[in-house]
């Protein structure tokens, strides 16, 4: 028995069955990584017995029953991530006794049931995720004592009642998620005091009452959406500089809409159809220049867009032919200083974007076949991505990576995408961070037939994602594990799935100048079409070469592939490496 283990990682394999009850025995167990797994069944009890665990994830596999209440038992831990499993009932009353727990996801399950009020004693809790669920019940008004709590997830569920007004409490809340629930009531006027608040999202719910945010000190809002509920009164002024998106639209707001709006000068999605608007358009908004998507339709506004300001001309029939032939001079010398400056920034926003192109290796529109979200409005194209996740919905997931979660996207030109998203607190990691700025890189710089497109990226300190072409047969570690599958790779086919492979680290140690090593060449960065094609992918760990630089052998790359000489780098890894020659391993 591992007796002295304190440190378990089994992520990302193909685990299967129940997590065995002897796991309670490694008394020592300080990380527990289980997630991307298949396995089922219940989480044992004896789970309790591991009281110097502080790292638990299970997430993404099909442990279902009861959370067991000896989970309060985990003293010692903080961070526990169960998402996207089945576990159903109630949440346990015990879980309250994790006082040193900061992140906490139960996401994307099937509990129901209240939210216990002993979550109140998490007052470490930096994360609370139980979206996607079937909790009913009020809103704990003791989450108003979550003073560490920055990003609370509540959506997608049935709860009813009020929001609490002690939510206005959290002075460190970021991100707050009620969307698709049945909260009725108003909107309390305490949540304007979360000055740190960037992101709202309220809608699909059955509030109702004033907005009534006009004293709101909301200077890092983003994004707020309330829309699809039965609010009434005005549209509030708001006093937001940082706005992105505003959403009121399927209310019951009525009277002007406030000119203060136009002075959301970042705002560049606003929605305020479905209502009963009356009155103008503020002039203001002719002034937005990041304004993209407007939509005020079904109200009853009566006036139009407002009318654009041409320049004011001096009445000729009123100056001598003198003045005049000034006026026309001066008006000339204007116009051309005009022109000029206009040609002169249309030239150097064409010189930027063709040096953006070159620098990236921008593929082209051709024929629309093909999606690239850099040849879009970095606005219209995020929309396009968050509609075909649904909001990256884990019913979108196709698998969990290293670092992320694959995603599939089918765009509004039928094209379907695959897309990987790091996780939250994996974006916040500097190691994946540069992984990701890494993988850009490369693959902006690089083309190849066996080489994985990518169409695009997103780098936000709210969402980093990568958008690749899509391969319909998954990885080839996928396909050879599974009996079936492996049986449509005859060896004509795998023949030429080593060939495409080779020919893709030809084209990179030879062709690309500098040379790309890849250093993660495994059989789950391996992808295949649906011809069982090839294609070199997760360029996370890759370089580029300075053939007149001396290099580091530092160790990189998945256990299993690396190559035979880093195994002497370590101890461990040497003592295997002898053991398998010794035994005739391969």
């Amino acid at each position: 028995m591992l007796s002295e283990l304190n440190y378990l990682s089994l992520s990302g394999n193909s685990l299967s069955g129940e997590l065995p009850y002897q796991i309670g025995l490694l008394s020592k167990l300080t990380y527990l990584s289980l997630w991307g797994n298949n396995l089922s069944g219940k989480l044992p009890y004896q789970i309790g017995l591991l009281l110097k665990l502080m790292y638990l994830s299970l997430s993404g596999n099909n442990v279902g029953g009861k959370l067991t209440c000896q989970i309060g038992m985990l003293s010692e831990l903080n961070y526990l991530s169960l998402w996207g499993n089945n576990l159903s009932g109630e949440l346990p009353y015990q879980i309250g006794m994790l006082s040193k727990l900061n992140y906490l996801s139960l996401r994307g399950n099937s509990l129901s049931g209240k939210l216990p009020s002993s979550l109140s004693n998490l007052t470490q809790l930096h994360v609370l995720d139980v979206s996607y669920n079937q909790l009913s019940g009020f809103i704990p008004n003791e989450l108003g004592n979550l003073s560490n709590l920055a990003y609370l997830y509540l959506g997608e569920n049935d709860l009813s009642g009020s929001i609490p007004s002690e939510l206005g409490n959290l002075s460190n809340l970021e991100e707050l998620y009620l969307q698709k629930n049945r909260l009725t009531g108003r909107i309390p006027s305490a949540l304007g005091s979360s000055t740190k608040l960037k992101n709202m999202y309220l809608s699909d719910n059955q509030l109702s009452g004033s907005f009534d945010l006009h004293d709101a000190n909301l200077t890092h809002l983003v994004t707020l959406d309330v829309s699809r509920n039965s609010l009434t009164g005005s549209v509030p002024a708001f006093k937001c500089s940082s706005l992105r998106y505003l959403s009121l639209s399927d209310n019951l707001l009525s009277g002007n809409i406030p000119n203060e709006l136009g002075n959301c000068y970042l705002l560049s999605k606003l929605r305020l159809d479905n209502n009963n608007l009356t009155g103008s358009i503020p002039k203001k908004f002719r002034c937005s220049i990041h304004l993209t998507f407007l939509n005020l339709s079904h109200n009853h506004l009566s006036v139009a867009l407002p009318p654009i300001n041409y320049p004011y001309y001096p009445n000729s029939c009123k100056l001598t032919s003198n003045r005049r032939k000034s006026v026309y001079f001066i008006l000339c010398i204007a116009l051309s200083v005009t022109v000029g400056l206009f040609l002169l920034i249309l030239a150097s926003v064409f010189v930027f974007r063709q040096k953006t192109r070159e620098n990236l290796n921008k593929m082209a529109v051709q024929n629309g076949d093909i999606f690239t979200i850099w040849n879009f409005d970095g606005n219209l194209a995020y929309e396009d991505i968050i509609r075909a996740t649904n909001n990256f919905d884990i019913r979108n997931c196709i698998g969990t990576g290293g670092y992320g979660s694959v995603y599939e996207a089918r765009l509004p030109n039928k094209t379907i995408v695959a897309l990987k998203k790091l996780h939250r607190l994996e974006a916040e990691d500097p190691s994946f961070d540069r992984s990701f700025r890494n993988e850009v890189h490369i693959l902006s710089n690089i083309r190849h037939k066996n080489i994985v497109k990518l169409y695009g990226f997103c780098l936000h300190n709210r969402c980093m994602f990568l958008v690749y072409e899509y391969m319909e047969k998954g990885s080839l570690f996928c396909a050879l594990r599974d009996d079936a599958h492996a049986m449509e790779l005859d060896w004509t086919k795998r023949v030429e799935i080593v060939k495409g492979i080779a020919h893709a680290l030809s084209y990179m140690h030879n062709d690309c100048n500098p040379p790309i090593v890849h250093r993660d060449i495994s059989s789950n960065n391996i992808l295949l079409n649906s011809k069982m094609e090839a294609f070199v992918a997760d360029f996370g760990a890759s370089r580029f070469l300075d053939p007149d630089s001396s290099h580091q052998t530092m160790v990189a790359g998945t256990y299993g592939y690396i190559a035979p000489g880093y195994h002497f780098l370590t101890c461990l890894n040497f003592n295997l490496y002898i053991a398998c020659v010794y035994n005739g391993c391969n």
